[in-house]
């Protein structure tokens, strides 16, 4: 690993390091089966924000979360459970809408997302 690349990840471990540990386990949605429950228990979402906060400073622009699972060739359900969690603990920060290209190839207006501290005017996606 390059000196570059462990600066990245010693500064995101870092990040998650001040966050509360309570949802270390994975998410299920209120409506899925007990089996999705339990199964979720057994999964960190550790790595998950992690490939967020790198992908977020390696690109150093606010992205939608379809942007950064095509970023790093995931599908954006493998992310997204991550975000509201993420902007509830102040390690991300709602950007204002970005106009993406969804998997079905059609453009949508989506929630972007970036570090604290970011100020960066995005253009007004239509709704």
């Amino acid at each position: 690993m390059s000196a570059e690349s462990e600066d990245r990840m010693r500064r995101a471990r870092a990040i998650l390091a001040r966050t509360r540990d309570d949802d270390a386990e994975g998410l299920a949605r209120y409506t899925d089966p007990d089996t999705s429950h339990e199964a979720a228990r057994g999964i960190s979402t550790t790595l998950g924000k992690t490939i967020i906060l790198l992908t977020l400073m390696d690109y150093g622009h606010p992205m939608a979360m379809m942007e950064i699972a095509t970023a790093n060739a995931m599908g954006r359900d493998s992310l997204s459970p991550r975000r509201p969690a993420m902007i509830e603990e102040g390690t991300v920060v709602e950007m204002g809408r970005r106009s993406c290209v969804n998997a079905n190839g059609n453009v949508r207006s989506m929630i972007a997302i970036g570090l604290p501290g970011w100020v960066i005017e995005l253009p007004v996606a239509a709704e």
